[in-house]
């Protein structure tokens, strides 16, 4: 009966810790970040993907967030200059 008594103490003071450093680390998320604006970004809105994947390809545009067709697929994975990564939708 004593080993559980320890036990349960034990987890008791794990949670209650555990608990205490979330919300430590939840309360540091509010305070602003002091980091220079930046000037150098551009969100360009383009009338197409296609317009949008021509601009990826003459070197206008360096992120492209939009699935691409099997053949814009094809044509990313041969050229060694572009690289594709995968997000997860909601």
């Amino acid at each position: 009966m004593e080993n559980i008594n320890v036990m349960i103490q034990k987890t008791s003071t794990f949670a209650v810790v555990s608990i205490i450093i979330l919300l430590l680390f939840s309360i540091y998320g509010v305070f602003p970040v002091r980091a220079p604006a930046r000037s150098d970004l551009l969100f360009i809105p383009y009338e197409s993907k296609d317009a949008a994947y021509a601009a990826l390809k003459n070197d206008e545009a360096d992120i492209l967030c939009m699935d691409l067709c099997e053949e814009q697929r094809r044509d990313v994975e041969e050229d060694p200059s572009l690289q594709i990564c995968r997000y997860a939708k909601k």
